[in-house]
C-alpha cells in the first residue's frame, strides 16, 4: 500500500500528530468500538 510517506518512520510521525496516536494504538480501538457496536 503506497501512501506517499518515503519511509515508516515518517507514516508513524504524522499518524501520531493527526491522531493522537499510534497507528497499532488506533487499531486496538477501532477494533474495540467496532465490536461494541
Amino acid at each position: 500500500l503506497e501512501v506517499g510517506f518515503t519511509n515508516e518512520q515518517s507514516f508513524y510521525r504524522n499518524f501520531r500528530k493527526f491522531t493522537g496516536m499510534t497507528p497499532n494504538a488506533w487499531l486496538k480501538k477501532q477494533r474495540c468500538e467496532n465490536h461494541l457496536s
